[in-house]
This record gives C-alpha cells, sequence and structure tokens, in this order.
C-alpha cells in the first residue's frame, strides 16, 4: 500500500532523511516516534505530496507521488496537526457537507458508517457551530471524521490525540485498530498496545 523508497530530504543545512525507507501493508498501522522537529510531520507531508521530494521515491498502492496524482490522492486521508483548510465561517456541518460534494459521496450515510468518529470530542456541537468559534478538540473531531469519510485506503493522521479528552483518545484508537485502512500517525507520547509497527524517525 505504502512504499517509501531511499527517501532524502533537507531544510536548508539541515538533514531531515537520508536514504530512509518504509513499507506498509493495505492494513497495517505505523506510530511514527521521535522528538519534536524530527521528522514526522515532514515525512506525511512528503507522503501526501505536500512537500516535493529531493531524493528516492513514494508510492501509494503502486502509484508515484509526485504531487500531481488526483487518483493517489484519493486513495489518501489526511488528519494534519494544524488544520487549515476549513471555511472558518461555516459550521462543521457545512463544511463537511462541501467536502462531501467534493467528493462525491452521501454525507448522511458516512456519518452512520463512521459512527463511532462522531462520538469523539464535542462532535455534535461542532457541526451546529461556525467553525472559527470550535473549540481545539471539536475542530479535531472534525478533521479526523474529514479526513477518512471518502473511504482512503491510506490514511496520515499527525497527532489524532492532540486535544482529545481519555474517551475519545480510547474511542479513536478502537476505530484504528478496527480500520482496513493503512494507517501512519504520529503522537507526542507512545500509545500502548502491540496493534501497530513503532518506526523511530530521527
Amino acid at each position: 500500500m505504502l512504499e517509501v523508497n531511499k527517501l532524502s530530504f533537507s531544510y536548508s543545512d539541515k538533514q531531515v532523511f537520508k536514504d530512509f525507507s518504509l513499507k506498509l501493508e493495505s492494513g497495517e498501522k505505523v506510530f511514527l516516534d521521535g522528538a519534536n522537529g524530527a521528522g514526522k510531520t515532514t515525512l506525511i507531508k512528503l507522503i501526501c505530496g505536500l512537500i516535493l521530494l529531493e531524493k528516492g521515491e513514494i508510492k501509494v498502492d503502486g502509484l508515484i507521488q509526485d504531487g500531481k496524482n488526483l487518483e493517489l490522492n484519493r486513495l489518501l486521508g489526511l488528519s494534519p496537526a494544524e488544520e487549515n483548510s476549513f471555511v472558518y465561517k461555516l459550521t462543521g456541518l457545512e463544511n463537511l457537507q462541501l467536502f462531501a460534494r467534493l467528493y462525491e459521496i452521501d454525507l448522511d450515510k458516512k456519518l452512520r458508517e463512521y459512527q463511532i468518529l462522531t462520538e469523539v470530542g464535542n462532535f455534535s456541537q461542532a457541526l451546529e457551530t461556525p467553525y472559527y468559534l470550535c473549540s481545539s478538540g471539536m475542530k479535531k473531531s472534525l478533521s479526523l471524521f474529514r479526513s477518512v469519510m471518502h473511504g482512503p485506503k491510506l490514511i496520515l493522521w499527525d497527532e489524532p490525540f492532540a486535544n482529545i479528552d481519555k474517551e475519545s483518545r480510547e474511542k479513536i484508537t478502537a476505530w484504528m485498530k478496527d480500520s482496513e485502512a493503512a494507517i501512519v500517525f504520529s503522537n507526542h507520547e507512545v500509545i500502548e498496545g502491540s496493534w501497530y509497527q513503532r518506526v523511530e524517525i530521527g
């Protein structure tokens, strides 16, 4: 599902990756572990094509990531650490309706299909609230749901547990374990369990 082959990348004079490789099959989960600034967010952005490669190759389901492949991008579900793709004056529901039209999917059906994620944080309240008035937890719950509602094969979650209460963390973890999608995620703290591979970054 995901192949990262001999990736090298630098910011100015700081080398973040050198000949880094990673392989992930369908349904497998990978936890990116490392200190702040080690390159976890950078790797996720490289996989998404938000940052272009310097050297190496990234493939998703056999398709080469060059930042231009719309077919490949549809296979991905991204929830970034810092979300800035929602329309601030629209409510959470209006935002999701907008993205649902772009994806050409039935939002009501997806709300039922991914019900456990609708129980995360104050998701119900977020649906009725203009995005700019949503709390950090409400924004995170909308971002997580939006990232999976089109049924991606590879989910990329950067800090999915940030600003989320303990009960919601447990629901997110349960959903991740049961998901048939491949998942790459990062977190400041190690998540308990043996249901994922741990990959050290930096």
